[in-house]
């Protein structure tokens, strides 16, 4: 069997990686407080966290759009990223963002760029992960680092985010249609802890699997395959 032109058998597939150890970490109770407080949350909020850069294919608009249909005071919604992969900076898509942020400041609050040795605490505080990318996502790093915490997913049949999540973990949406069934996926995790809790579970036992995805096990197998 030929990949187009390209002969199968001399294919081999490397996961990207991160660091699965750091993304692990916890923080204790009075340390989350702390950061809940910082950020104008309270203890009592369930937390949806969105990772990554604020820019269209990522679908954040989306996101911010089907988040303010729900009206539950105590869920609120944390964007911890910018355009960019550095210091914060800002376009005519982030100025759209900001202006939904600064309206609903009392249920959306916006980080700017975090540092990667500090977006684990970030994680820790939330209690569910969303990732509405509308483009063909090439892996979805930002999964892996959520589900090292534990969080439930709500995600896009996106590109490669197939491969790196199951509905044992997540609950899988269309792209085509975003925005209604992000809004039904929101409602059914901030509604059911339960379900929160068993998909919660279900993500941590996928990363213990699934050791390809640490750092380590990349570098055992990219030395294996360039030998």
């Amino acid at each position: 069997m030929t990949l187009g032109e390209i002969n199968e058998k001399k294919v081999n597939l490397l996961y990207n990686a991160t660091d699965i150890e750091l993304f692990s970490n916890k923080i204790d109770s009075e340390e989350k407080d702390n950061l809940k407080r910082t950020l104008g949350f309270s203890k009592e909020d369930i937390i949806l966290i969105y990772t990554g850069r604020l820019c269209e294919e990522k679908g954040v608009l989306e996101l911010l759009n089907a988040f303010i249909k729900q009206h539950r005071k105590n869920v609120k919604l944390l964007l911890v990223g910018s355009v960019s992969f550095g210091e914060t900076t800002s376009d005519k898509y982030t100025d759209r963002v900001n202006t939904i942020v600064e309206k609903y400041s009392d249920r959306i609050k916006a980080t700017g760029y975090v540092t990667y040795e500090e977006i684990y605490k970030y994680y820790a505080i939330a209690d569910i992960q969303v990732i509405p990318s509308i483009w063909e996502e090439p892996f979805g790093l930002v999964a892996i680092e959520g589900m090292c915490q534990g969080l439930p997913i709500i995600c896009t049949n996106s590109g490669g985010m197939a491969e790196v999540v199951d509905d044992s973990c997540a609950i899988i949406i269309d792209k085509e249609q975003i925005e209604s069934q992000l809004s039904e996926a929101i409602e059914k995790l901030v509604n059911n802890s339960k379900l929160r809790i068993k998909l919660g579970e279900n993500s941590k036992k996928r990363i213990l699997l699934h050791k390809e995805y640490s750092y380590e096990e990349f570098y055992k197998k990219f030395i294996e395959l360039i030998q």
